[in-house]
């Protein structure tokens, strides 16, 4: 991963999720960081990783805007 020619920043964003370090409102409710883990692009389900890749309807639109790029 860390030989691809993409900026750093992506190459760290890439690692957190590899890595399950990226911060999510779930994780972030269970540190005591948050009052609660919904998500807060669409209030409606847990903010854990899969969620805020792959289930978020904001998500999902930005996937399809990338891939139609």
């Amino acid at each position: 991963m860390w030989k691809l020619k993409i900026p750093h920043k992506l190459k760290g964003f890439l690692w957190l999720i590899c890595h399950g370090r990226l911060l999510t409102n779930a994780m972030r409710k269970n540190r005591g960081m948050a009052l609660n883990a919904s998500c807060p692009r669409c209030n409606w389900h847990n903010e854990d990783m899969d969620h805020l890749l792959r289930g978020c309807i904001v998500s999902k639109n930005i996937w399809t805007n990338i891939a139609g790029l």
